[in-house]
């Protein structure tokens, strides 16, 4: 049994797998818990992080309509990681 996810880093490599997998409805889902948690997590983040997020979700959200998966598993995990792991 796979143990839950309790930090925005490992929600959103959970999303990068299932979407690569080829899983979309997991990746959907995971994908939803995603922005639950980043929005709980930005909430208190310098405005410069909030706008380059604004950018890469606007990103995200067009290969999604796109159904790029694979581009959607790239911005999540060479754009979007780097802005919220810790330096």
């Amino acid at each position: 049994m796979k143990s839950p996810c309790t930090t925005h880093i490992c929600h959103l490599f959970d999303t990068v797998a299932a979407f690569r997998l080829g899983m979309e409805g997991e990746a959907n889902e995971n994908f939803t818990k995603l922005i639950d948690v980043l929005d709980k997590a930005l909430q208190n983040a310098p405005v410069k992080n909030r706008a380059e997020l604004s950018l890469i979700l606007a990103e995200v959200f067009a290969a999604q309509q796109r159904q790029d998966y694979l581009n959607i598993a790239d911005l999540l995990e060479y754009r979007l990681a780097p802005l919220l792991s810790p330096v």
